[in-house]
């Protein structure tokens, strides 16, 4: 290999290296943004960022990704070929073992990257410290824990929390905060039992809603910034009004937890990373997708007949399905009804119209705003998992409640 396209490999290899350790700063309120590509005269001040603190869920999920790269990284600097099967059968420390060691080795490339052994080591370094972050409840403290998180007017009971955290097997109490884990337990098992118990645009749901996830309302476009860039979109749901608290798990806590709330209908796994988290969310996304995309049809044709995609879509928005339909056929594609080549924002374009919303979709979602609301939340979700990129806690939890609660508006009409 020529001199100067190995330099190249390397320098791209580091910067993939470096991108998915960097990005685990997203939550943190820093003055300076981390961007997601950084030249190597970032490194020094990456790592320095990276010691002063970690969010433990954010460095699991992206930093232990990055041994899923399989190009630049792997070939360059000598990381076995794994997949997402094997790579899960690996504990933690194994997996981090093999990731410092292969982000070690690109100091090997050239004699500029001799000090990035030592750098890599102490943003490793730092996650390891990060573990001791939670704890399981000591035996006896969980009836002290659960008394009065809930005020009187909450339909809960302290043992019906008890019991969820006492299924809990994952260290989850922040040693420093217990609290705040509390408080984001509590709020997660609340959200599950209100989209169990409540019309899913509910009204006092949606307010309730609000308060965790953020008031979503008088969108009309997203910041490019957030598709592509962890920390802007983190940011983003923050100012949004999101509750960052209730991520604020390791990834393995989070999946117990919410699953103990009832937002998980996936099985959990036992080690789960941040490439096999948004393959998750690409999945759930694909089967939501067509159950919307069929239970759109369904609706709109036995009102209007078959053709309502002709009266009763937006201007421009047919002539680009006829586009995208034909595009497809002359590739050999089978032919597909109009509606399978719609955009996911085209969806909610077809919902609020007025016509369209008051006579058939507002007896389904009671509220225009609401449902604008939940496409709003999963509009970037999409769009990362579509480009590959690795999505965070955050994500996921807006994923789970709004997938849920469309899904059970939409079978409750069924």
């Amino acid at each position: 290999m020529d001199p100067d396209d190995k330099m190249k490999l390397a320098e791209a290899a580091a910067n993939d290296a470096l991108r998915l350790v960097a990005e685990p700063l997203a939550k943190l309120q820093l003055s300076m943004d981390v961007p997601t590509s950084l030249p190597l005269t970032e490194i020094s001040k990456t790592c320095m960022l990276a010691s002063l603190g970690l969010e433990t869920s954010r460095l699991r999920d992206l930093a232990i990704g990055a041994l899923s790269v399989k190009g630049n990284l792997a070939r360059l600097a000598g990381l076995p070929k794994i997949d997402s099967l094997s790579l899960s059968a690996l504990t933690d420390q194994n997996r981090l073992k093999l990731l410092s060691n292969s982000l070690s080795n690109l100091g090997t490339l050239h004699p500029g990257y001799g000090a990035f052994r030592g750098k890599s080591d102490a943003a490793f370094g730092a996650y390891h410290g990060l573990q001791d972050r939670f704890r399981l409840p000591e035996l006896g403290e969980l009836a002290k824990l659960t008394k009065g998180a809930f005020s009187p007017s909450d339909a809960w009971t302290d043992s019906s929390l008890f019991s969820a955290m006492r299924s809990m097997h994952t260290p989850w109490l922040l040693r420093e905060n217990t609290p705040k884990s509390i408080h984001a337990f509590t709020e997660l098992q609340a959200i599950g039992r209100a989209l169990r118990n409540a019309a899913p645009f509910d009204q006092h749901l949606t307010n309730s809603l609000r308060n965790q996830l953020g008031d979503w309302r008088g969108l009309t476009s997203l910041p490019t910034s957030i598709f592509d860039n962890s920390k802007a979109r983190s940011d983003f749901y923050v100012a949004r009004g999101f509750d960052p608290s209730l991520t604020d798990f390791s990834p393995k806590a989070f999946d117990e937890s919410t699953a103990l709330a009832g937002l998980n209908d996936d099985a959990i796994n036992e080690e789960e990373i941040g490439v096999a988290r948004t393959n998750r969310a690409h999945e759930q996304l694909l089967r939501f997708e067509r159950k919307l995309r069929e239970f759109i049809n369904r609706v709109m044709t036995a009102e209007f007949g078959d053709e309502w995609v002709r009266t009763q879509t937006p201007a421009g928005m047919l002539d680009d399905w006829h586009k995208k339909k034909r595009q497809a056929e002359e590739r050999g594609a089978r032919i597909e009804p109009l509606i399978s080549y719609a955009d996911f924002s085209d969806y909610i374009k077809i919902v609020e119209r007025t016509d369209n919303w008051k006579l058939l979709f507002k007896t389904i979602f009671c509220r225009r705003e609401s449902v604008q609301e939940s496409f709003f939340r999963l509009f970037p979700i999409r769009i990362c998992t579509m480009h590959a990129r690795l999505i965070t806690l955050d994500d996921e939890l807006l994923l789970r409640v709004e997938i849920r609660r469309l899904s059970q508006a939409i079978d409750n009409w069924s």
